[in-house]
């Protein structure tokens, strides 16, 4: 292959790093998206936590304790009826699963390639 269009390795090196630095900025800017979009569900989460909170207390202070301990064990029965659901339906999904087989395959490095181009 003539000189004339075979890229050096300085010019490699240089269009590596423009490309790093493409692939930072993008990264970042879509790190940041998410850190705003973390930040809104924490406010979102944290503000009904805090009114589940305030709204158990005023009921706590209003219904009596059998009616507010039978609400909650309803609840809990629930969650566990749901909970009991999500697990069969995993291991029906997963029921067939034995091995997951995982194969990695490198590319070709490019210092090897033109390496071997060198020496014809």
């Amino acid at each position: 292959m003539s000189k004339k269009f075979h890229r050096s390795s300085k010019a490699r090196r240089r269009a590596n790093k423009i490309n790093m630095k493409n692939k930072n900025v993008n990264s970042s800017c879509l790190e940041t998206f998410f850190e705003c979009v973390r930040f809104q569900f924490g406010l979102l989460f944290g503000s009904l936590i805090l009114l589940s909170i305030v709204n158990f207390y005023t009921l706590a202070q209003t219904a009596p304790l059998y009616m507010l301990a039978a609400y909650y064990g309803v609840c809990v029965v629930v969650s566990l009826f749901a909970l009991c659901l999500l697990q069969l339906f995993v291991n029906q999904v997963c029921a067939n699963i034995s091995s997951v087989e995982i194969t990695v395959s490198y590319d070709a490095d490019e210092e090897d390639d033109d390496s071997d181009d060198d020496d014809e």
